[in-house]
């Protein structure tokens, strides 16, 4: 008989992000789960964070302070500190929308052969105004997700076991390393969907995402791809002109989900990204 409420253990790493921290412990604890473990790995910030876990110390699993090596080490700490049958991780400016935890394990004890649970997820704004619902897709080929993460990275969990099949974080990549996670998953896990929103994911000036498009950010882009690509032939010729007609394939998948999802609410979080309101478009384009 599966156990009602199996351990889940939440990481959460955290830097600087005093502003949203808060938001984001308290979309966790207010889950109401009553087998929760919740770790959170800061690294050294220097504003109001520290202050703000110590507000919730005694409702935490385990927390510490202390200069790290970046967001992948950080992950990393707190998945080696985790004890939970299901692990989640959650960035301190994302949050956990109502039922998410019971939804996760519901469908953790309908599918006893899943690896790995994800949602659909929402964009929002700095101040948690909604931008965009994201319908994530229920099946996809590993090609797919090899040429654009369209996993919500805060709406992937995964039992412990995942850990020992595919290692932890890559702790040389600064950006994507939950892309390069996720990639490693789908080729060794069985990955279940559910049609539920569980998660946000922030975007703000301050977010790592808005680095999108530097120099180290396409770096680790690459580094990433070619890692992960899988040889499909013995001929290099014929592996080029499969995965550039992938390519090409997979842009008509990023227009589909646009469509899918809410063309309006994708040009909503096009104008955010870029720094424009979307009040600033002119009406007849809306």
């Amino acid at each position: 008989m599966k156990q009602e409420y199996p351990k889940i253990s939440i990481v959460t790493p955290s830097f600087n992000q005093g502003k949203f921290l808060e938001e984001t412990i308290l979309s966790i604890l207010n889950q109401n789960y009553p087998n929760l473990e919740y770790i959170i790995i800061d690294g050294g910030s220097m504003d109001n964070s520290v202050e703000i876990i110590k507000n919730y110390a005694d409702r935490l699993s385990y927390w510490v302070s202390e200069r790290d090596n970046g967001q992948s080490d950080a992950v990393n700490k707190g998945f080696r500190k985790a004890t939970g049958e299901i692990i989640g991780w959650l960035n301190s400016d994302d949050t956990y929308l109502s039922g998410c935890l019971q939804y996760v394990v519901e469908a953790f004890n309908r599918n006893p052969d899943a690896d790995a649970i994800y949602g659909n997820f929402v964009y929002t704004n700095e101040n948690g105004k909604i931008l965009r619902k994201r319908l994530v897709f229920s099946k996809f080929r590993y090609e797919t997700l090899l040429f654009h993460d369209y996993l919500g990275q805060p709406a992937v969990f995964f039992r412990r076991e995942v850990l020992d099949k595919i290692g932890y974080l890559d702790e040389s990549l600064k950006y994507v390393m939950d892309w390069d996670f996720f990639l490693r998953m789908n080729r060794e896990c069985e990955m279940i969907h559910i049609n539920r929103f569980l998660a946000t994911y922030r975007l703000h000036k301050a977010s790592k995402s808005s680095d999108e498009g530097g120099e180290r950010y396409a770096q680790d882009l690459k580094y990433t791809f070619n890692k992960n690509k899988i040889k499909k032939f013995q001929s290099k010729r014929l592996d080029a002109l499969y995965y550039g007609a992938y390519n090409v394939y997979s842009k008509f998948q990023r227009l589909y989900t646009i469509l899918k999802d809410n063309p309006l609410d994708y040009l909503n979080v096009y104008c955010y990204y870029n720094g424009f309101s979307v009040k600033r478009i002119p009406r007849f384009l809306l």
